[in-house]
C-alpha cells in the first residue's frame, strides 16, 4: 500500500518496537488488528532547510528558546517532557521550555493565541500539535488556513525560527491511514508543511506501528482511551520526535532565513480579535456578570433556559472561550439570523476555562452572532475572531466594476434586470437571470488590464430580499476575452446563505476580463446578484509616463530621463520600467515604441503587456 507523497520531503523508517480534551469524550474497546498488508507512512518528513537554524545557534554554544504549541497532549506530562530532556542532555543549561498547550484546544484557537502565548518568548523552535483537535469533520481549507498562521506569523516575526509540525494519532483518525491516504487532519498539516517547507514527525504513525505488530493500543494510552498516550506511548512519541532531531543536530545544515512564499489560502490566520462578553452593557435579561472566579477574570453568567446574547465579529472564523464545570450545561450559537446548533461545551467534574470554535468557513466582512442558553447553567467569557491576511480592498483600491467597459449574463429575466445592474453601484437593482437553467454566469470587462485585489459579490439579501435566494455555490473566473476561456480564481461555497462574498489575494493579480459563474443560485433557478463588485487599480498603459491618455514626445522625455542600464531605483521612473525588469534600458525602449501613439491619440490599454 502506498502513502501519500508530500512534495519535498526525505523522510526515514523506524522500526517497531490527566488533561482535559475534546478525545475523552468516548472510549471504546479496541480489538486486534489484523492487516494483511499494511500500510506504510514516513515518520519524519524533512522538508527544505528542517530545523538547521536552531541547530547551528545551539551546536555553537548559544542558547534556544522552545515552544510547544498544542492540545492536551502537548499540556500534559508526556512528549513534550521527554524531548525537553533530550535536549537538556545534549546542551545542559542552554535550554529554556514554554509549554503553550491547551486542552482540547485545535488550530483555529492555537493560531489565533500564537502571538500572544509563543511568539511573544521570541522563539528559536517551534513544535506544534494539531491533528487530533483539529477534527475529521473540519473542512480541509478551514484547517490550512489555521495552521498557514503558524509559519506566516512566526516568520513574520522572525524568519530564522525553525518550525515543526507533530501529528499525534487517536481511534477516531485511525481509519484513513488503514484505507491507504493521510486522515483530513493530517493531510492539512502536511499541506502546509509542503508549501512552506516546515518538517513534520509523525509521532501518531511510530505508535500505532507498535499497534500493527501485537501491542494493544489501550496498553499504550492513558485508561486505554487510544487518545491520550501514557508513559509508554509518550516514549514511542518522544523517540520519533528525537531520532529526527538526531539528524539534525548532526547534518551540519548551513543556518538561512526560511523563505516567505506567496500564501497557500485565501484567508491564512494571523492574530484574533478579542470582545470581552463582560463588556455587553446592558446585558439583556438573564444575564448577570461574575469576577475574578473560576479561574476568569470576567464572564456573563445565565441559568434561564432560552435567554440570548448577541455581538457582532469580524472575519471568516470565531471561538468562544467559557468556563466549563460540573454544573454547566450548554448554548446554541446562531450566525447571521441562522439556525441554531449546539455550540457543544463539555463538562466534567472540575471547573476549568476551555475555547471551542463556533463559526469556520464564513464569508469576510461583519457578522452576528446570537448565543441562548439550552440547559444548566453557562458562563461565556469572551469571543475572539479570526484576523486573516486577505479579505477586503486595499488602501487606494476602487470598485472597477462601475467604469467598466462591457458586459454580458448568459441570460435576463427582463431588460429591468440586465447585467448592468451588477455593477452600477446600488443594492437597490440587480441583476436577474431566467430559469430556464441551474447555472448561470455573468461576465465583465475592466475596460484595461487592472490590479485586482478583492472582489465582493453581494447576493440577494443585500438589495433586502430573503435569504433563502442567495447564491449557495459559485466561482470567480479570469480570461483572456469577454468569451473566455475561463481560469477559476475563487470558488464560493455559500451553504448558509450569507449577503455578502468577499475574496481578496495575498498579491494582486492583473486581470481584464472577470466571470462571475454560478452553480446553484439558491432556493430556485433564478440568479439574482445585486452586485459583482472588483476592486483593484487600473494599470496605466504601457509608455504613458505622464497620465495625460496618450504616449507622446511628453513621455518620451520622461523615458529618457530615466533611461539606464543600471538597476533603476528612483520612484520616479517606475512607470519606465516597461519589460518589468530593474533597469530602463533596450528592451524596454523596444516597448515604449511599439506603443507610441502620438499626442491626444489614446494610448491601447493592453499594449506591451
Amino acid at each position: 500500500m502506498k502513502y501519500p507523497t508530500p512534495s519535498r520531503y526525505t523522510g526515514f523508517r523506524r522500526s517497531p518496537l490527566s488533561c482535559v480534551g475534546l478525545a475523552v469524550l468516548a472510549v471504546w474497546t479496541h480489538a486486534a488488528i489484523s492487516v494483511a498488508d499494511p500500510p506504510d507512512y514516513p515518520i519524519p518528513i524533512h522538508r527544505d532547510n528542517g530545523l538547521a537554524n536552531v541547530f547551528a545557534k545551539l551546536n555553537g554554544g548559544h542558547q534556544a528558546k522552545i515552544v510547544y504549541i498544542g492540545g492536551s497532549v502537548t499540556q500534559g506530562w508526556g512528549y513534550r517532557d521527554l524531548v525537553t530532556q533530550w535536549f537538556n542532555n545534549h546542551y545542559p543549561g542552554r535550554i529554556t521550555e514554554i509549554n503553550a498547550g491547551w486542552s482540547g484546544t485545535g488550530s483555529l484557537i492555537g493560531s489565533m493565541r500564537f502571538a500572544r502565548d509563543v511568539l511573544v518568548h521570541s522563539p528559536d523552535l517551534v513544535f506544534i500539535e494539531f491533528a487530533v483537535n483539529d477534527l475529521p469533520e473540519d473542512p480541509m481549507l478551514f484547517i490550512e488556513r489555521n495552521c498557514e498562521g503558524f509559519p506566516l506569523q512566526a516568520w513574520t516575526q522572525n524568519p530564522d525560527t525553525d518550525v515543526c509540525f507533530i501529528e499525534t494519532i487517536a481511534w477516531y483518525i485511525e481509519q484513513p491511514y488503514l484505507n491507504g491516504y493521510y486522515p483530513n487532519t493530517v493531510q492539512a498539516h502536511y499541506n502546509v508543511c509542503d508549501h512552506y517547507g516546515c518538517p513534520s514527525v509523525n509521532v501518531g504513525w511510530a505508535l500505532y506501528e507498535h499497534v500493527l505488530a501485537g501491542t494493544s493500543w489501550e496498553s499504550l494510552t492513558i485508561n486505554g482511551d487510544r487518545v491520550h498516550p501514557n508513559a509508554a506511548g509518550s516514549q514511542i512519541y518522544a523517540d520519533a520526535i528525537t531520532a529526527y532531531l538526531d539528524t539534525e543536530r548532526t547534518r551540519g545544515g548551513t543556518p538561512a532565513s526560511h523563505a516567505m512564499p506567496a500564501a497557500l489560502t485565501d484567508y491564512p490566520v494571523m492574530s484574533g480579535t478579542i470582545t470581552e462578553l463582560a463588556a455587553i452593557d446592558p446585558l439583556p435579561p438573564g444575564w448577570v456578570k461574575r469576577y475574578n472566579q473560576f479561574g476568569a477574570a470576567s464572564f456573563i453568567e445565565s441559568s434561564t433556559v432560552g435567554s440570548q446574547v448577541s455581538l457582532a465579529f469580524e472575519g471568516p472564523a470565531a471561538a468562544l472561550k467559557v468556563v466549563a464545570g460540573p454544573d454547566g450545561g450548554d448554548v446554541s450559537v446562531s450566525i447571521d439570523g441562522g439556525p441554531f446548533t449546539p455550540a457543544g461545551i463539555i463538562y466534567i467534574d472540575s471547573y476549568f476555562v476551555w475555547a471551542l470554535p463556533i463559526a469556520k468557513m464564513l464569508s469576510f466582512g461583519t457578522h452576528t452572532l446570537t448565543m441562548r442558553v439550552d440547559s444548566a447553567t453557562v458562563r461565556l467569557i469572551n469571543v475572539e475572531d479570526a484576523d486573516t491576511e486577505g479579505g477586503g480592498p486595499g488602501p487606494g483600491d476602487v470598485n472597477l466594476s462601475l467604469t467598466a467597459a462591457a458586459d454580458a449574463a448568459d441570460s435576463i429575466y427582463s431588460p429591468d434586470f440586465n447585467a448592468a445592474k451588477a455593477r452600477d453601484g446600488l443594492t437597490s437593482t440587480k441583476w436577474t437571470s431566467t430559469d430556464t437553467t441551474q447555472s448561470h454566469w455573468l461576465a465583465l470587462d475592466l475596460r484595461a488590464p487592472a490590479q485586482v485585489s478583492t472582489f465582493i459579490v453581494k447576493h440577494a439579501s443585500s438589495g433586502g430580499e430573503w435569504t433563502v435566494y442567495n447564491t449557495r455555490a459559485f466561482t470567480i473566473e479570469s480570461g483572456p476575452s469577454l468569451t473566455g476561456p475561463w481560469t477559476i480564481e475563487f470558488t464560493g461555497s455559500n451553504p448558509n446563505q450569507l449577503g455578502v462574498s468577499t475574496f481578496s489575494y495575498w498579491e494582486p493579480a492583473r486581470l481584464r476580463y472577470v466571470r462571475l459563474n454560478i452553480s446553484d443560485p439558491g432556493i430556485d433557478w433564478y440568479a439574482r446578484i445585486p452586485e459583482f463588485e472588483v476592486w483593484g487599480t487600473l494599470l496605466p498603459p504601457k509608455g504613458d509616463l505622464d497620465l495625460d491618455g496618450d504616449v507622446d514626445q511628453s513621455d518620451y522625455g520622461l523615458f529618457q530621463a530615466c533611461y539606464s542600464p543600471s538597476t533603476q531605483t528612483d520612484p520616479a521612473c517606475e512607470l519606465a520600467l516597461l519589460d518589468d525588469d530593474n533597469d530602463v534600458d533596450a528592451g524596454d525602449f523596444a516597448i515604449f515604441a511599439a506603443c507610441t501613439t502620438g499626442p491626444n491619440v489614446p494610448a491601447d490599454p493592453d499594449c506591451g503587456y
